[in-house]
């Protein structure tokens, strides 16, 4: 019986990748027209290749605007919408989300493309701050502080597209509202302040549901909420930088998260903000990070313009006796 080998071959696979930890490109900051954020607060989502993004204007109604093919449409008020804060955003199964609180009160609206539903209160819940959201395998994830004695705790609650489930407190997180969630690669993660320090720090929920002891994040000192975004397989966490009141202006930095750990922060050269920043992920190779950043006068938007790079990955094939 006769044997042969097929030949040992060397070959180059050449795939696209966003350099780990890279520093970001960022593009020129840009107004967003005929819009501001009253209380500091804003958020944005991308659907369906639209960036939307929302606000309150000095009476509690809601304002939102969007941006398509690199155009802003004019924003329009929310004949029923009301929150305290800005609301907050999450796009999950085909529609668009909004979550808010008005008079403690915490309400869901969703968004087709074309009408927001009436805002509808989540049954026993309520916040003394601005709630926040998530998606993640189609499932819409929230965040909140308590009231009163529970104002300090943070808890928890999904829907997976049939109602609200139950309002849970997490055991050992305990911070300054409002904690900020993004999933990555089915893991939940949240960060959040300290409610007694200016210290930021991370937990993550496993696949049975439960929550991580809380770790710090290493270089962040700030007494204002964090925002978070999974972007190319990474967290970015956008936070400012020292204390002060709302409407005082402080620098801006990110630091990002891979492989367990923690990078230490990178500044946002020259720029500052008035209110809390808010950070959204435009889909695409790669992802693209957009930040809106509130300001006395208006909102300011600018984004990173990253760009995948080719990595030459040797692959090797072995000869096969017959």
């Amino acid at each position: 019986m006769r044997q042969t080998f097929l030949p040992t071959c060397l070959c180059l696979l050449l795939l696209p990748i966003l350099a780990s930890g890279a520093p970001h490109q960022w593009s020129a900051a840009e107004d967003v027209p005929d819009i501001r954020a009253a209380y500091g607060c804003v958020a944005g989502a991308f659907a369906d290749g639209v960036f939307h993004v929302v606000t309150t204007d000095g009476d509690r109604n809601v304002r939102h605007v969007r941006r398509a093919n690199g155009q802003w449409i004019a924003p329009v008020s929310l004949a029923y919408h009301r929150a305290s804060f800005s609301p907050d955003l999450a796009f999950s199964q085909g529609m668009l989300h909004m979550v808010g609180q008005n008079k403690f009160k915490v309400w869901h609206s969703t968004f087709d493309g074309t009408t927001w539903s009436n805002p509808a209160e989540i049954p026993a819940m309520e916040a003394r701050n601005r709630p926040r959201i998530a998606a993640m395998n189609g499932v819409v994830h929230l965040t909140h502080g308590g009231m009163n004695m529970d104002r300090r705790r943070v808890f928890h609650a999904a829907n997976a597209g049939w109602g609200w489930g139950h309002n849970v407190a997490l055991p050992d997180q305990t911070g300054r509202p409002t904690a900020a969630l993004a999933g990555l690669d089915g893991t939940l993660h949240m960060v959040y302040i300290s409610k007694n320090s200016p210290t930021a720090w991370h937990t993550f929920r496993d696949r049975w549901g439960e929550w991580s002891p809380p770790t710090q994040i290493p270089g962040i000192n700030t007494n204002r909420p964090l925002d978070l975004v999974a972007a190319n397989g990474r967290l970015f966490c956008l936070h400012t930088v020292g204390e002060a009141r709302l409407w005082e202006q402080l620098p801006l930095a990110y630091c990002e998260y891979a492989d367990g750990r923690w990078d230490a922060p990178t500044a946002l050269e020259g720029y500052v903000c008035y209110g809390n920043p808010a950070a959204a992920v435009e889909p695409g190779a790669p992802q693209q990070i957009h930040l809106l950043l509130p300001s006395r006068v208006g909102i300011l938007h600018l984004q990173t313009q990253d760009e995948m790079k080719i990595a030459p990955v040797r692959m090797k094939k072995m000869g096969a006796a017959r």
